[in-house]
């Protein structure tokens, strides 16, 4: 097997002729004139042609008439092996036929043996010259191929462009296969198309069009795709939507070059791109989340303040800086140092020391902590949370500080409203029934011994006096407030209601499948209200009807309705239509929505009776 190339200044030549007794003395002449020909002699077509196999040869030099074969025939074997291989026909028979048929034939130079032996010097810079062309040849070639492979595996689509006849109208010219999968078309398809068609914008020129020579590119602007120029090409980078599988647009980014040849005015232009479509989704979403958590960050209602593994100030909302009236701005307190804030801000608390520990506990130890209340000297109270965050460089520490002064007056108020309401219940309770009671034992006593018509408005007088107390107890206790709030399934608790009060030959009729969020005893107080009232007013046959709203439920009757100029005095506190009534279901009704959040609305149902619609509930 032939080695690998010798370095360029050796060169293995291959010399065939039949006389041997020449053939040494022309390689004498030749070694002394180039030290780094090494020469192989052969006498016969069939023996050089064994030489192939066995030694490296960058040229062959070959007499034409030799006993078994002709030059010609050595030329065939060669061209067959190597077509660009450097053969030199040196014969001392020649003549002009020869040497025209010679190079019809494809040799690559021809030389005339003469007895003056300065032809050799000529022979010998004839040798190096077409091997040092045959070499560099090789290399372009092998460069070539190596390149081709490149461009044909490459993961980047790869588009070479040609001028279509006018400076802006770039055809393909060539394409590799990622950029026919990129952007689904087959190869012959895409040859001869133009950008405009490649991509989803109608009349978009070729951003390489301006780069041609003759054509300086224009001034950039913050519209125009990044380029780099140099004396020899002109880089340009852009992202650009194009059509892609399934006549679908994605977006790639392109990286075109323009590199001017060096001896006339044309130029190369080459484009490489890949899909970066999730890329730039991604990014945008992540701009859109980024601008919508700064939105968020800037106008909460609390301060804020993010510090990073060095405590150093990440972001500050004005919120913060307004609670400690600390100077500066929200980007002017970037990379600040915590601790040193801190220290700065500790004086207006009562207890700075424990501000100060506080902090260094918190981030000492990573734990979660929620509302500490911390007392400024101004009077005003502060709540601080801290969560421990995990960031990209590190441990990060959140703080949210939030003034609860005026939640705390608030409270102060309820709680002594409450107090009062409570000592207000003791009394209703205790000095009133106490004697109410009396007066029911007493009233029963002489019903056994007198039969007086009017003992039974006395005992009518009691019961009312007696359902008065209870509603007013129940409105002190509870009022406006809710206990837990868990999911209640309306239907279920209707007919739970419904169980639990006198009916006669009233229908309740069950028209929903909502489950809402409240407090199950009030929601029961609230509808036996409802479904007592319908009775109370509609009569023993009545029918009520539970049904759904959008975004609550329903309760009406068919019964005889309430008069429009009265439905804003019926949730009143003592207001009743009804002989006998307390006048304190309806109110009742409106506290436990009000308490649950809800709006309660009075109209005529279908049928004429009461319709009470309740919205707002979850």
């Amino acid at each position: 097997m032939p080695g690998p190339d010798p370095p360029d200044t050796h060169i293995s030549v291959l010399y065939v002729d039949d006389d041997l007794e020449y053939a040494q003395m022309a390689k004498g002449f030749l070694t002394t004139e180039d030290d780094g020909l090494s020469i192989r002699l052969a006498t016969r077509v069939d023996e050089a042609v064994t030489c192939f196999g066995d030694i490296h040869i960058d040229c062959v030099l070959t007499d034409y008439e030799m006993p078994d074969r002709t030059g010609f025939d050595l030329l065939h074997e060669i061209r067959a092996r190597d077509p660009m291989l450097p053969v030199i026909l040196y014969t001392g028979r020649g003549s002009e036929a020869v040497a025209s048929e010679a190079i019809e034939r494809g040799v690559t130079g021809y030389l005339q043996k003469t007895t003056n032996t300065s032809h050799y010097t000529l022979l010998a810079n004839r040798i190096r010259t077409l091997v040092d062309r045959y070499r560099a040849t090789k290399r372009a070639r092998t460069a070539h191929q190596r390149l081709e492979h490149v461009v044909e595996h490459s993961p980047l689509g790869i588009i070479e462009w040609t001028d279509g006849g006018s400076t802006n109208a770039l055809q393909v010219a060539r394409v590799n296969d990622t950029a026919t999968t990129l952007l689904d078309s087959d190869d012959a398809d895409l040859r001869g198309a133009s950008w405009d068609d490649l991509t989803t914008s109608p009349n978009n020129t070729h951003p390489a069009a301006t780069a041609l020579p003759g054509d300086p590119p224009d001034a950039p602007t913050s519209d125009t795709p990044q380029s780099d120029t140099s004396p020899s090409n002109r880089i340009i980078r852009e992202h650009t939507e194009v059509i892609g599988t399934d006549g679908d647009p994605i977006i790639c980014a392109f990286h075109h070059r323009v590199t001017p040849d060096a001896h006339d005015d044309t130029s190369t232009i080459v484009s490489m791109f890949h899909d970066v479509t999730d890329s730039v989704t991604k990014l945008q979403r992540l701009e859109e989340t980024s601008t919508l958590f700064t939105t968020l960050f800037e106008t909460l209602p609390v301060g804020v303040l993010a510090e990073d593994s060095d405590r150093n100030v990440l972001a500050v909302n004005n919120q913060l800086l307004e609670l400690f009236t600390a100077p500066g701005t929200p980007e002017s307190m970037v990379g600040a140092d915590c601790e040193h804030l801190a220290e700065q801000v500790a004086p207006q608390f009562t207890d700075p020391a424990g501000f100060i520990a506080g902090i260094t506990e918190c981030v000492t130890n990573r734990t979660p902590v929620d509302r500490t209340e911390l007392d400024l000297r101004d009077g005003r109270t502060v709540e601080r949370s801290y969560r421990p965050t995990e960031l990209p460089g590190g441990d990060g520490h959140l703080w949210i500080y939030r003034d609860v002064t005026t939640e705390q007056t608030r409270a102060a108020q309820l709680q002594q409203e409450r107090d009062q309401l409570d000592a207000f219940a003791s009394i209703v309770g205790h000095d009133l029934r106490n004697p109410l009671a009396v007066a029911k034992g007493n009233a029963e006593l002489l019903g056994d011994t007198c039969d007086d018509p009017a003992l039974e408005a006395i005992d009518r007088a009691l019961d009312r006096m007696d359902a008065l107390i209870e509603n007013l107890l129940l409105l002190a206790r509870e009022g406006s407030l809710t206990g837990v709030h868990e999911p209640v399934t309306l239907a279920d608790v209707s007919a739970a209601c419904w169980d639990t009060i006198v009916t006669a030959e009233a229908t309740l009729r069950l028209d929903t499948d909502r489950t809402i969020w409240a407090d199950p005893m009030r929601a029961k107080q609230l509808l036996e209200n409802l479904f007592s009232n319908a009775i109370r007013h509609g009569g023993d046959a009545v029918t009520v009807t539970v049904g759904d709203l959008s975004d609550g439920f329903y309760v009406e009757d068919d019964g005889v309705g309430i008069p429009a100029d009265a439905r804003e005095q019926v949730f009143d506190a003592g207001h009743s239509t009804a002989t006998g009534g307390t006048g304190f279901g309806l109110s009742i009704v409106a506290q436990v929505a009000d308490a649950h959040g809800w709006h309660v609305h009075l109209t005529e149902s279908d049928h004429g009776g009461a319709r009470f619609e309740f919205t707002g509930v979850t």
